[in-house]
């Protein structure tokens, strides 16, 4: 059964119930509305947007502790863009902040033959989720964590406290147990999807180990972290769409995309996050070299060149791109 209906969305004020340390750098937040009303219960995969300060930034969702409530985990990265610091560091229990969710971009359909979960870090997040609605469903899975150090890693004794923690097999970089993509993909039982967030680099690894071994793209779910790619600089000039079924020519200048120049014309996609991470724009691309900055599409399909997410990606100094429109 597939785990992609969405709630009712909320957004509004929220007031952190509780701030816990549940790793030397991460934090788990309890969020809560200020009139006691229910949040909407989350499906494992959904993240919730939130709005701090000069800050706008999305997290996934846990399982709440307590009913009607919404639970996050955020490492707090030094070296970031500034907004896990300023939560982490600057949000206290009673503190108040604005929220929006649920959405989920990366769905669980627990009606597979099996499940093969991989989590790096911070990613295990939804994957924890994921785990808890799998075993209450009843769907043969394995959860692979990879972390640096296990004194380091979120929620590992929640974990190992869970029904399900015998489907834990824990790579332990400092201790010489690595997770090797290849080999935990070979075990899987026959028929496995494979879910799959981390690092970017765990993500294109994981994708592009399943597709060496011949397994169908359709099998293989990845939530990202990184938004949009910088890209070529080269590229962040004006240039030129084309729409296939009108032959309409639209300039795209510096600073905007080719989702705001189509709305300006009254061309509107479906869009969601606006930042290349959840997909809903992927359009056709018939001709034209694009600069790809998104972190949907595949190694192999930014040098196939025939999609592109118009929410961010450009095209390449001196091309026109033909949109499949």
């Amino acid at each position: 059964m597939k785990s992609d209906a969405t709630p009712q969305p909320y957004d509004g004020p929220v007031d952190v119930l509780s701030k816990t340390r549940i790793a030397p750098e991460v934090f788990a937040f309890e969020l809560a509305r200020p009139d006691g009303v229910p949040l909407p219960l989350p499906a494992p995969g959904a993240h919730v947007l939130l709005r701090f300060g000069d800050y706008e930034r999305r997290y996934s969702l846990l399982p709440p502790v307590t009913p009607g409530s919404w639970r996050i985990a955020v490492l707090r990265d030094a070296a970031g863009r500034g907004g896990s610091v300023a939560l982490c560091d600057g949000l206290e229990q009673g503190a108040t902040l604005t929220a929006q969710g649920p959405e989920n971009y990366f769905p669980l359909d627990t009606g597979h033959p099996h499940v093969m979960l991989i989590a790096g870090g911070i990613g295990i997040t939804p994957i924890f989720a994921m785990a808890g609605a799998l075993w209450a469903a009843g769907t043969p899975f394995t959860l692979h964590y990879a972390v640096r150090a296990a004194a380091a890693a979120p929620l590992l004794d929640e974990i190992r406290a869970a029904p399900w923690a015998d489907a834990l097999r824990l790579h332990v970089s400092e201790q010489g147990t690595r997770l090797n993509l290849v080999q935990t993909l070979l075990r899987a039982p026959s028929g496995s999807h494979l879910y799959v967030c981390g690092p970017e680099r765990l993500n294109k690894a994981a994708l592009e180990a399943a597709l060496d071994l011949g397994w169908d793209s359709g099998r293989s779910h990845v939530e990202h972290f990184a938004t949009a790619e910088e890209g070529d600089a080269a590229a962040n000039g004006a240039f030129w769409v084309e729409l296939k079924s009108t032959g309409e020519r639209f300039e795209v200048p510096e600073g905007k995309t080719i989702v705001a120049v189509l709305e300006e014309e009254g061309i509107f996609l479906s869009t969601s996050c606006s930042e290349g991470v959840c997909g809903m724009c992927v359009t056709g691309l018939l001709s034209g070299r694009a600069d790809h900055r998104d972190a949907v599409l595949s190694a192999a399909e930014h040098e196939a060149n025939t999609s592109i997410t118009p929410c961010c990606s450009r095209a390449l100094p001196g091309e026109t791109l033909v949109l499949d429109l």
